[in-house]
């Protein structure tokens, strides 16, 4: 028994993911941990499917100390470090986005929401600078 789910996307990601891929890329969907209790068993109560848009790579050591990377070392793609042009955080299409939540988990997700909006402020600058380079259609998701 797996401790992962692979969520399924839903049109619009799988859409953005076949562009992005007919433009020699690839794209990573992030895997949430199973939750015995998940009344959506798509992405666990989250709400949302994250997917990875990621640029070159891939690297042996870590290609920069600035910009967003990821360590992906999954069936059927090289094993390295990649540069993330962008994260898309799409709407569940089995729960359409809504979660139910524990008091618990409300306040878990509210502190790591206050931790990524500081991290976010930190990489602005970056992520800014990387949007330029990506193509429009990307851009607008």
């Amino acid at each position: 028994m797996s401790d992962f789910v692979s969520p399924y996307l839903p049109p619009e990601a799988e859409e953005h993911v076949r562009k992005w891929s007919a433009e020699g890329y690839e794209a990573v969907v992030w895997p949430y941990g199973k939750r015995e209790f998940a009344k959506c068993k798509n992405c666990q109560d989250e709400g949302n499917v994250l997917v990875s848009y990621l640029g070159r790579g891939p690297f042996k050591y870590l290609p920069s100390e600035t910009k967003k990377v990821k360590w992906v070392d999954c069936e059927g793609m090289p094993r390295g470090w990649y540069m993330v042009e962008r994260t898309i955080g799409y709407v569940c299409p089995e729960c359409g986005g809504h979660r139910i939540e524990s008091v618990a988990t409300k306040s878990a997700r509210e502190k790591r929401k206050a931790v990524s909006k500081m991290r976010s402020i930190t990489n602005e600058w970056a992520q800014s600078r990387q949007e330029d380079e990506l193509p429009e259609w990307l851009q607008e998701a």
